[in-house]
């Protein structure tokens, strides 16, 4: 008979992810587009993060506040029927749901996150972003 520490060693083992490359959904919320300071830092942390992980072999998905089109929210993309959700709301949807993980770049307003990536997360119900880090 198997011991015990044999039977979790096994499920152990086919538990654990192997090493492969990752969809990583990059998410900046700088909304501005003249500085100080110039150039805006933000576009450049996102582009040197998604430069430096795509080096790695990972797949990245740069999702900008300031060119998502997304107005201010006055309803949220799960309030949408599938056939009434907004083309470009539902493109987010789908590259967040295919994100194994997620990175968001943001300045610091007032000691707070910026309003362009508050108002990018707030689109989304919290289950699009869970049990991802």
């Amino acid at each position: 008979s198997m011991s015990v520490d044999s039977i979790f060693s096994k499920a152990k083992t086919k538990l654990l992810p192997t090493a492969s490359s990752l969809n990583i959904a990059i998410l900046s919320g700088s909304t501005r587009t003249d500085g100080p300071p110039r150039p805006i830092l933000g576009p450049r942390v996102a582009k040197f993060i998604e430069t430096t992980l795509l080096k790695r072999g990972h797949h990245v998905t740069l999702i900008e506040a300031r060119n998502s089109e997304l107005s201010l929210l006055t309803k949220p993309h799960f309030a949408y029927s599938r056939s009434q959700t907004p083309p470009k709301l539902a493109d987010i949807a789908k590259q967040l749901s295919h994100s194994d993980a997620y990175i968001a770049i943001t300045p610091e307003y007032n000691h707070f996150p910026c309003p362009g990536l508050l108002n990018l997360f707030n689109h989304f119900g919290s289950s699009i972003f869970s049990f991802k880090p």
